[in-house]
Parts: structure tokens; sequence; C-alpha cells
């Protein structure tokens, strides 16, 4: 049996009560109006029991878990089998890639004559802390590894995560300042284990006329910043394993990155408070290109956003080939439309909506209008028309992505844009427009 380990990222696995009661993901009410359940995911008694695979009208895993369905493994399967790796994403990265190990094992003993994982986003540091020290190589899984594949893996860190531990930056429904209560607990310390690796001087003092870096691994420096010196050390203790352990001979590595749009690359301290620097191009809207691509290795760089650029065909047609089959989709044209990416899941209401509308084949002209439609809850209720068309022209150079900037939208709620005209969508772009800051 050839098995595929799926791992989600942060957050992209199921959380119930030992009742059943579904803690995460949001509703899609809540991604809109606010996660009041503060309370109910701090639990001790939570169990992780599947992958997210959808948060309301938005696929999150179910496209990847497609095309590895397509590529001919499924879960349940038995000679082709998909094992999906739910796990809670609030603990300690150590202690998951123990599970990890565990899982894999289980899996030998079924049958597995073969492993490979595909890792999402933080699930590839727990991949890595489970493949590259010598703490599993004994193991009856090690030797039957032979691929590693991740999507936008902050393998040296990510910036935004100092964003939203300090609370300056919600995620999914939860404020910025929910998500800073909750990331100072030690009982949960993986948001801290996201932070930016020793040595990537990615603090700025910007009230030093020579902007020296601040090292938040010093105690000094941690303070300065108002982070936890004890969460900070578990973040370097997955960088310092890391940076010791060896990527096994036997092992395949291929990294995917997204890129094209605006990305947190620093954070500027000044008495009181601090400041992201946002900048334009420099990643997936999560993961800077420099992280996800932060060992040397095989590498495929596509244009999208952090839970959506696995999905386009740039990373697709790469994906079959590393399992020997031919992507099985048409080749592109712009007669079956472009793709939209909006940079993130979940907007802040006073934050501009960057839309990316991207294509394989070059174009030199787009003759349309962009239409914009909300819903309350598109679980219950249909998209319905938001203000005016917006009328979008271009002519010129030969390009294969251009880059437009719309205004904030104000009103919570879910929303889905289109491109009619010349060329249209292939499909919308959904998002989400928090009540929370």
């Amino acid at each position: 049996m050839d098995c595929v380990v799926l791992i989600p990222g942060i957050m992209g696995s199921v959380l119930n009560t030992p009742s059943g009661d579904v803690i995460w993901p949001p509703t899609a009410w809540e991604v809109t109006t606010g996660y009041k359940r503060l309370d109910q995911i701090m639990r001790n008694d939570l169990r992780a029991t599947d992958i997210v695979r959808r948060v309301s009208c938005v696929g999150i895993y179910r496209p990847l878990i497609k095309q590895l369905n397509d590529i001919g493994f499924t879960e349940g399967g038995a000679d082709k089998r998909l094992d999906i790796f739910a796990y809670d994403w609030r603990l300690d990265l150590e202690d998951m890639a123990a599970q990890l190990s565990g899982r894999m094992e289980n899996l030998v003993q079924e049958g597995a004559e073969s492993l490979t994982i595909v890792a999402h986003s933080m699930g590839g540091l727990i991949a890595r802390l489970a493949v590259e020290p010598s703490t599993y190589r004994g193991t009856s899984w090690f030797p039957k590894l032979q691929g590693l594949i991740t999507y936008g893996t902050p393998h040296l860190g990510a910036p935004n995560a100092l964003v939203r531990i300090l609370g300056l930056e919600g995620q999914i429904g939860v404020s910025g300042k929910d998500f800073a209560t909750f990331a100072a607990d030690p009982r949960f310390p993986s948001a801290y284990q996201l932070l930016p690796a020793p040595g990537e001087k990615a603090v700025w003092d910007a009230a030093h006329v020579s902007l020296p870096p601040v090292d938040i691994y010093d105690q000094a420096g941690a303070q300065k910043v108002g982070l936890k010196h004890e969460l900070v050390a578990r973040a370097k203790w997955v960088h310092d394993t890391l940076a010791a352990g060896e990527e096994p001979a036997h092992v395949r590595y291929f990294f995917f990155g997204g890129g094209g749009h605006k990305t947190t690359t620093r954070l500027n301290v000044l008495p009181g408070h601090e400041i992201p620097t946002v900048t334009a191009d420099a990643g997936d809207g999560t993961v800077p290109v420099w992280s996800a691509f932060g060992k040397a290795t095989q590498k495929q760089l596509a244009t999208g956003e952090h839970a959506k650029f696995f999905r386009y065909d740039q990373c697709a047609a790469v994906l079959y080939r590393l399992f020997g089959k031919e992507y099985s989709q048409q080749p592109f044209s712009l007669d079956n439309g472009v793709l939209l990416s909006v940079q993130g899941l979940t907007l802040g209401a006073q934050e501009p909506v960057e839309l990316l509308i991207l294509s394989d084949e070059p174009f030199g002209a787009i003759d349309g209008e962009l239409v914009i439609g909300r819903s309350n809850n598109p679980d219950e209720t249909p998209f319905e028309a938001f203000r005016d068309a917006i009328p979008i022209r271009y002519e010129g150079p030969l390009v294969t992505q251009l880059r437009v900037e719309l205004p904030a939208i104000e009103q919570p709620g879910s929303y889905e844009i289109r491109l009619n005209g010349s060329p249209s969508t292939q499909e919308p772009a959904f998002f989400a427009i928090s009540a929370e800051p």
C-alpha cells in the first residue's frame, strides 16, 4: 500500500468537545460577526476530529484533497491511501511531531510500503520535526518515507505571526485581542512557534535613528516587543532543532510557495506601539516567499493567497507530475477565463481589498466590470449584488497578472467578486469582512 499523509496548517483541523460539539472552525456567521467562543477554544478537553474541508462557501483543503483523489489516493483506499492527519493545532509542535510519528508507525503496521507527506503551512514544520532530527530514525516508517511536499510552510518563520500574537490583527473571525489572549497561554505555544527564526532580524527598533534589529530571542528583546520569553523559547527550540537536523538522503523534498500578494515582512517597534511593514509581491499574504523557500531544494512558485494558491494549475500540474501522473486538465486558455485572488480569507473593515487578476496565458487587454456580491450567511442565503459594478479596462503590454486595489468594504459579511467581460473569471473569489479588528 502506498500512502499519502496530508497535514493541515494552524487552525486547519476541526476541534470538538468530548460530546461532539464543534468548537472550531467558526460558522459562516461567526467569520463575519466575530468568533465569541474564546473560553471554548481554550478548553483542555478538545479533540481533533478531521481536517477543515471548508469554511462557509470557501473550500479550504477540499480542493487539495480532490487533487490527491484524482491522482489515485483516497481515504480508506486499499492500494493507494490518503491518510489525513488532523491534530490539535494549539499544542506544542514537538508533541505533534511525536503524534505524527505514531500515526505513520500505525500506517506501516497496516501495510504501508511507501509514505509521502503533503503538508500545508505549519504542518510542514511538524513534518520536518518528525523527519529531520535523529529522534525517529529508528522507527519502521522512516525508511519507507519517500517524499516531503510542503505548501506555504514558514520554514524560517513568519513576521505575520508577530502581528497576530501581539493582537494587531485578527483571523477568521477571531479578534486580534482574543488571538493575543489565546497565544499568550503557555498551554498553547503553536502560534509562537511560527515566529521568525533566530537571525532573521525581522523586528526593527524604529525609534533609533540607525534602525537596529531587536533580538526577540533575548529576554530583554522579547520584553521590548511584548512577547513572553518562555513561549519564545519554544519557537527557538523549533528552529534550533531544524537547524541541527538533517534532510534524509532517501527522501525527496519539494516546496511550493505562494507570491504576488502584499505580505508582512517585518515589525517596527516604537515606544508604546508596533507597526508592521507590509510589502507588495512579498508572499502569499501570510508567509513571505523567502520563508516558504527557506531551504535548498526543488521549488515551485505560484501566485495566490496562503490558503488557496495550491488549487491553481501552477501547483496542481506539478503535484501530479511528482506522483508520476500527467495533469488531466486542458491547457490553460483565456477562453476558459482568468483567476481572481484576494489577499486573505478574512479582511478587516478598514482594509483595502487587493485583487489579483491571474492568467497563465499572457493578455494585453481587459474590457469588463467587477461585480461584487454579498451575503449575511452564504450557508443560508444567496449572494446578492453589492454596490454598482466597477468598470475595469486595460490595454497595454502583455502581462500574466494585474493588481487592482479596491476601497475597503466596511459592512461585515461574506463576499464574492466576479470579472464579467473579456476575459471573464473561471470562478469568483470569496472572502469575508469581519466585524472584529
